[in-house]
């Protein structure tokens, strides 16, 4: 469905530059979550839900900035296609409640990438994760 267009990231993951820095400002946040948001928008005009966005999946172009690509379009589907809405799929730490409830056949929508965006936000800011536990259980 996708086509792989390879890219690359001179300052590797957002992940790695979290880890380094320990958190951004908000300055820095804000650059990263607008150009994270743009992305997502076109996506979502595209009617393409990404499903797995975190640090990990978010590659910096350069070693000095902070211009990010979105990455690992492998979770990635059609809105539209309403049997693969159902999946219980992406990281737990920045899954949405939304696709947690999927399991008893609910529907979610492009929704999802936000809350995931969300988390990424938080772990900018703070340089850990707003939840704690291990697996989708906790």
């Amino acid at each position: 469905m996708f086509d792989n267009i390879i890219f690359r990231a001179k300052g590797g993951e957002l992940f790695d530059r979290i880890v380094e820095q320990g958190h951004f400002t908000e300055d820095e946040t804000r650059i990263v979550i607008l150009q994270l948001l743009l992305g997502l928008n076109y996506l979502h005009e595209q009617g393409i839900v990404h499903r797995d966005i975190k640090p990990e999946n978010i590659l910096l172009s350069g070693y000095e900035g902070l211009d990010v690509k979105l990455a690992d379009f492998g979770l990635a589907k059609i809105v539209g296609e309403q049997s693969f809405m159902k999946t219980l799929c992406g990281t737990p730490m920045y899954v949405a409640p939304e696709v947690l409830k999927s399991r008893s056949g609910r529907v979610y929508s492009n929704k999802v990438d936000i809350w995931s965006l969300g988390v990424v936000l938080y772990i900018c800011i703070f340089g850990f994760p707003p939840f704690s536990g291990i697996g989708i259980a906790n």
